[in-house]
């Protein structure tokens, strides 16, 4: 049966279900992650270094994510999924395929693709290209 590796100074938060790998395979949590609050890991999961979890996401079996991946709350990954190094998923976001590409942000349902420098950070459009000499 399989086991369970959990890196140096990972965090695991209350409620955490971490399944051991079956049969044949590892369950593995990088380096340096955080796992909140009541996410469930599914078996044979493969987590890379600095990866953080937020509360309530669920890894299905055999899920791998590259190095330093953010998974927003109640995020959901399907069965065999594999994420590229420096994703982001939005909280409450269902992946249901494979993104190989690094630097992208996963939202909405199903869970599509942005790239990192097109996704909006709360401020309007009209006052992030103002320029303030106009004023």
């Amino acid at each position: 049966i399989g086991g369970l590796t959990i890196g140096d100074d990972c965090f695991v938060g209350s409620h955490v279900t971490l399944v051991r790998g079956s049969v044949n395979e590892n369950t593995e949590i990088g380096s340096g992650t955080l796992i909140s609050h009541g996410s469930h890991i599914g078996h044979g999961v493969r987590i890379g270094k600095l990866s953080h979890l937020a509360n309530k996401v669920a890894l299905a079996g055999n899920v791998t994510l590259g190095n330093h991946c953010f998974l927003g709350a109640g995020c959901t990954l399907r069965s065999r999924i594999t994420l590229a190094d420096n994703t982001i998923v939005g909280a409450g976001a269902s992946v249901l395929r494979d993104w190989d590409k690094p630097g992208y942000v996963l939202q909405t349902q199903p869970a599509r693709p942005f790239p990192q420098d097109q996704v909006l950070s709360g401020v309007p459009k009209s006052h992030t290209n103002k320029n303030p000499e106009q004023d």
